[in-house]
């Protein structure tokens, strides 16, 4: 038992001597890291500041379309763009709601469908139906349009489809997805790569 105390008691001194060999002394361990415990990377082991902290979730894939610039921790919402290469004939029955300015169609293509919105004249807007919130929930797409604003069904976020499909609503604050367009008769070609 005398043992045992005599090794417990000198243990100290032990981790003492060795830290002052290899030139460190308990004091002069700094651990860098984010000290905010209400960051993401919060490390409760860091004893130092080193302004890493990051408080925000998003796409940090800076060739998908919903990339976020201020976020630091990828949430895996990233969507890959596909190729898109549509051609629609304005003067089909199916397509006669574009015929009046400010009105919108659905078509297909894109990721979740596409979007047509008939501007002034001869100006159209075209745009994907994925909601820029979220958008790896399967119900996170353009599921309607009013009066040229588009509601997304899965939350309440909506995008003005005259001002490039800004977002007018939260949750979402990325606009939508918006591809290239040109017209030819009555035939409109959506495309987003030459």
């Amino acid at each position: 038992m005398k043992k045992l105390l005599l090794i417990l008691l000198c243990l100290p001194i032990i981790y003492l001597v060795s830290c002052s060999k290899s030139g460190i002394t308990p004091q002069d361990t700094t651990i860098y890291g984010c000290m905010d415990s209400l960051a993401l990377n919060y490390d409760s082991l860091a004893n130092t500041n080193d302004s890493s902290c990051c408080f925000i979730l998003g796409c940090t894939d800076s060739s998908s379309f919903n990339y976020n610039f201020l976020a630091c921790y990828d949430d895996s919402s990233c969507v890959e763009n596909v190729y898109v290469n549509e051609y629609v004939d304005l003067s089909l029955p199916e397509n006669s709601g574009l015929i009046t300015a400010g009105n919108a169609i659905f078509v297909n293509g894109g990721i979740k469908g596409i979007i047509i919105y008939h501007g002034v004249g001869n100006d159209y807007r075209v745009y994907d139906r994925i909601c820029s919130y979220e958008p790896s929930l399967s119900c996170s797409f353009i599921d309607s349009v009013s009066s040229a604003v588009a509601y997304c069904g899965c939350c309440s976020s909506a995008f003005l489809l005259s001002n490039n499909g800004v977002a007018v609503n939260a949750p979402a604050l990325l606009p939508l997805k918006q591809y290239n367009w040109s017209l030819d008769n009555n035939i409109l070609r959506i495309y987003n790569i030459e």
